[in-house]
C-alpha cells in the first residue's frame, strides 16, 4: 500500500490510499498525484480548571468522522480525520487553543468534530469526545470560539514495577485504561 497525507497550515488536510490489490503491484500508481487542498476554517475554545482558571499546556486533539471511500484503481482523496495530527495543539497561558484547518460546512451541513483533552496534571479524556459530550460542547461553539471545557485536577500515582523475583523492571509500560490498546 501507499498512503499519502498532504497538509499545509491553514488548509484542510487530505488522505489518499493506494490500497493493496488495487494498483497492480505499483504499476498503476501514477508518477504524479495532485491534491487540491481547500482553505481551512477556524475552530477554537478555552480550557479551564474547576475554579475557572485557565490551564496552560493542555493538548487538544481534533478529529472528524469521515466515511472512508472504497479505495479503487483511481482513488479520490478524502479529508484526513486527524485534523491536527496525533499530538494536537496546546493551550496558551489564557487556556486558549485554536486550529485553522477545519473543513467548512458543505451543502448546508456541518461536520461533527470530536475532541480529546490531555494534560499530565488533570483527568484526561479516556475516549474521543467524552468530555465534549458531558459538557455540551457543540460544533457551533467550536466555530464561534465559545467552546469551554473544564478539567478536573488529577491525583498523581506513584509506584514501581517488579518481576516475580522482586527485581525492578526498567523498561516497563503502565497504562491506566480499561482497554490497554486505546489507553
Amino acid at each position: 500500500i501507499l498512503r499519502l497525507w498532504p497538509r499545509k497550515p491553514g488548509y484542510v488536510p487530505e488522505f489518499v490510499n493506494f490500497a493493496q490489490g488495487t494498483h497492480d503491484e505499483g504499476k498503476r500508481i501514477p508518477d504524479r498525484y495532485d491534491f487540491e487542498l481547500a482553505r481551512g476554517t477556524e475552530l477554537s475554545g478555552t480550557v479551564v480548571d474547576e475554579s475557572g482558571h485557565p490551564i496552560l499546556g493542555v493538548a487538544v486533539q481534533v478529529r472528524l468522522d469521515a466515511r472512508e471511500p472504497a479505495w479503487t484503481v483511481n482513488p479520490q482523496p478524502m479529508i484526513s480525520t486527524r485534523l491536527n495530527g496525533t499530538v494536537g495543539v496546546f493551550t496558551d497561558k489564557n487556556g486558549k487553543w485554536k486550529i485553522d484547518n477545519a473543513p467548512a460546512k458543505a451543502d448546508g451541513k456541518d461536520f461533527a468534530f470530536r475532541l480529546k483533552f490531555i494534560h499530565k496534571d488533570y483527568i484526561r479524556d479516556s475516549e474521543w469526545s467524552k468530555l465534549q459530550r458531558q459538557q455540551g460542547l457543540t460544533t457551533q461553539m467550536l466555530r464561534d470560539g465559545s467552546a469551554r471545557i473544564v478539567l478536573s485536577q488529577g491525583v498523581p500515582l506513584v509506584g514501581s514495577v517488579v518481576d516475580s523475583s522482586g527485581d525492578p523492571v526498567t523498561k516497563g509500560l503502565v497504562i491506566w485504561h480499561d482497554d490497554p490498546y486505546f489507553g
